[in-house]
Order: structure tokens, then C-alpha cells, then sequence
């Protein structure tokens, strides 16, 4: 890509913040897109926000400003946001700032709707524009400071192109007879919202070659696993930076009992666990006197129990099914799989039990509440 086309500014003042909302509520129209850092960071944040509109590109740094008077502008129904892939971005701005949205255009959505054959944004820009997208960045750290020249323009022109994506998209779905299909679909957008994914202590299990192991093997994995999730969040580093998963059934096999050992096994390229090998070690010692302690079974239920929570199950996932298809829809926009395992366990009676139960914002409590508590009550032959 070339930035010669843009009129890049960086908005890292609180006034100049101030002023950018201000005028964003006057456009019909602009163009948004996202980085974040969840490559580099346990607990991932939106790093930046990119806004265009006829003439004007603004890179928000949301860690030198407070982005929130952003807001009426996102939840405007005046004030069209046209983003690509946008559900990603969508979830990121609501988890970290409570935004709301409404009146959305996704450009990844609308293309493909009418049946194009590649829709990622590089496909659609050197299609539409013949730009080519330049690759360099997209495992860049976002997080980092000072951004330099190249980082700004490379994130700017992802929202650059957006606007006028849309009006060639637009005529498109009317064409083929899709506007409302498609506003069905940006309207789900407008809808999702982040679910954290809890830890899974038992997910060790899952890692690619766990399944060649032994019990005792399989126990010292699952110290070497629980070990790496903890040490991730107190570094706040995603976890598989801290040590691969192959890395960690490596050394479940070998079982390397001195720091000596351990580090000719591993070599030096893999500093968290060179800088932590006493603790490794330590989990290692303490996965060979487990005596094979590995995954426990789930606890049983009574049978009439089963029964009726595989009917609940049978009747909210039929719902969200059908109420996907008629909006066009994916079935965890509607509800999440996390969220109804959430709703079965613990079976809320009232609308605000509803909302924090299962982590469904306060639209979509209001809107399909009612339909959800009914759902979740016995029926005849529940028992």
C-alpha cells in the first residue's frame, strides 16, 4: 500500500480527541478499523483506532487518550459505521470501552453476500483500487511506543479504503436483491460482544503429542501447563510465548531433573523458561510424585438430572438456531455456546440473573430475556 492518498493525523491529546468526537456526530458516514496486541499480551487491549472520512485520517492512540466520548458516535443510528470483518472490532471497543453500536455497514459481510469470490480487504482493495496490501505488519506489536511514520500509515489506510468500499458494495447488494439480508447481518455485528474464554485446566489433554503420553508423562504435563498459564498472566504474555505447546510435551517426555539438563534440552532460545528453570524443574519433580494424577472424570449426575438438562439444551439451542436463520445470522451471535453452558449450570430466574449469568450485555437481555427465562423452566416431562 502507499499512503500517498491519506491526510494522516495522530490523535494522542485529549482535546484533539474531544474535537474528533464532536465532528464525528456530524458525518453520515465514516470508516473504522482496529489494532490490538493479543499476540504480545495475556490480557490483550485496542491499541489503536483508525477513523477516516472524505478527506481525513485519524489514528486514535487509545493509550495517550481517553477514547470514551467516542461513543455517541459509535452508538449513533445517524451515523454510519463501515468497517471490514468488523466483529472482531465490534467485541474490542465494547469489552474495553463500553461502546454500543448501531447503523453498521461491513464490507467483508456485503462482498460476500453478493458472491465474491475472495472478500479479505487486501483481495477487495487490489480488486476495487489496486492496492496492495503491504504485509509486513500484520504481527506487529501495537503496543509498542513511539509508532513510527510507517506504523501510522499502514494502519490508516486499513480504514482509508472503507468508505468507498461501501459505495461499490452497496449498489452490488441491491443488485442482486440482498439489502435486507445483509442489513439483518451488520445488525448481528452490532450485537456481539466479548466472551472471555475461561482457562481450561484441563485443556493439557488437547496439546498436539499428549495423547502418545503415559500417566506419569501426562502428569508431569499437566504441571508444566497449569505452571505456564499462571507464569503468562503474571508477565502478562499470551501463554504459548512462554513456552510452546510442543515444547512443554517435549519436556514432559524427557523429564530433565537439574537446570543443567534442562537447559541442554532446550537450548537458548527460549528465555521464560532459561529465566524460570528452577520453576520448571520444580514442576516437573512435583508431576513425577504425582503418581499419575491426570484428567478426573466428570462428576455423574442423576439420570432424571441429565435428562432434563439435555432437554433444555435441545430446546435454547433449536431457538438460537432458528432465530440465526431468520436474521442471517451466525448461531453464537445469537447466543454463545460459553454463554448457554453458562445459562444450564446455573439456571437464572430473573432478567438481571439473565445479564450476569451469562455475560450478555443489556440489548440483547432486553430483547430476547423473556423468550430465554421461559426456555430455561421446566416443561412437561421435565420432571
Amino acid at each position: 500500500m502507499t499512503g500517498k492518498d491519506l491526510n494522516l493525523s495522530l490523535v494522542d491529546r485529549q482535546d484533539e480527541l474531544d474535537a474528533l468526537a464532536e465532528r464525528l456526530l456530524s458525518v453520515p458516514a465514516f470508516g473504522v478499523d482496529t489494532e490490538a496486541n493479543s499476540l504480545y499480551r495475556y490480557r490483550a487491549r485496542v491499541c489503536l483506532i483508525q477513523i477516516s472520512i472524505p478527506g481525513q485520517d485519524y489514528v486514535v492512540d487509545p493509550l495517550a487518550v481517553d477514547p470514551r466520548p467516542l461513543g455517541p458516535a459509535f452508538a449513533s443510528a445517524s451515523v454510519q459505521k463501515v468497517m471490514h470483518a468488523g466483529e472482531y472490532d465490534v467485541m474490542c471497543l465494547r469489552r474495553d470501552y463500553g461502546f454500543q453500536f448501531r447503523s453498521l455497514f461491513d464490507t467483508m459481510l456485503a462482498a460476500r453476500i453478493v458472491g465474491l469470490p475472495e472478500f479479505g480487504l487486501g483481495a477487495l482493495l487490489q480488486q476495487y483500487f489496486g492496492v496492495r496490501s503491504d504485509k509486513r505488519f500484520q504481527r506487529a506489536d501495537w503496543g509498542q511506543r513511539p509508532l513510527t511514520d510507517v506504523h501510522l500509515t499502514y494502519a490508516a489506510l486499513d480504514s482509508h479504503y472503507l468508505l468507498q468500499l461501501r459505495d461499490l458494495l452497496q449498489p452490488e447488494l441491491a443488485r442482486h436483491g440482498a439489502l435486507e439480508e445483509a442489513d439483518r447481518a451488520f445488525a448481528g455485528v452490532c450485537r456481539v460482544f466479548w466472551h472471555a474464554k475461561p482457562f481450561d485446566r484441563h485443556g493439557y489433554v488437547r496439546l498436539p503429542g499428549a495423547r502418545a503420553l503415559d500417566r506419569s508423562q501426562l502428569s508431569v504435563l499437566r504441571e508444566l501447563y497449569l505452571w505456564r498459564e499462571a507464569t503468562a498472566e503474571s508477565v502478562d504474555r499470551p501463554a504459548f510465548r512462554v513456552a510452546r505447546p510442543d515444547l512443554l510435551v517435549r519436556l514432559s517426555q524427557m523429564q530433565p531433573r537439574t537446570k543443567a539438563a534442562l537447559q541442554m534440552l532446550i537450548g537458548n532460545r527460549e528465555r521464560w523458561l532459561q529465566e524460570r528453570a528452577a520453576e520448571v524443574v520444580e514442576c516437573i519433580r512435583r508431576g513425577r510424585e504425582a503418581q499419575g494424577a491426570v484428567l478426573p472424570a466428570e462428576p455423574g449426575r442423576p439420570r432424571r438430572r441429565r435428562q432434563r438438562r439435555g432437554r433444555t439444551y435441545q430446546r435454547l439451542n433449536r431457538w438460537r438456531k432458528d432465530l440465526a436463520s431468520q436474521l442471517g445470522i451466525r448461531v453464537d451471535q445469537v447466543l454463545s455456546s460459553e454463554s448457554l453452558e453458562l445459562l444450564l449450570e446455573h439456571r437464572p430466574r430473573t432478567r438481571d440473573e439473565l445479564a450476569s449469568v451469562a455475560r450478555m450485555d443489556p440489548a440483547q437481555a432486553d430483547e430476547h430475556g423473556e423468550v430465554i427465562l421461559e426456555l430455561l423452566r421446566p416443561a412437561g416431562g421435565d420432571g
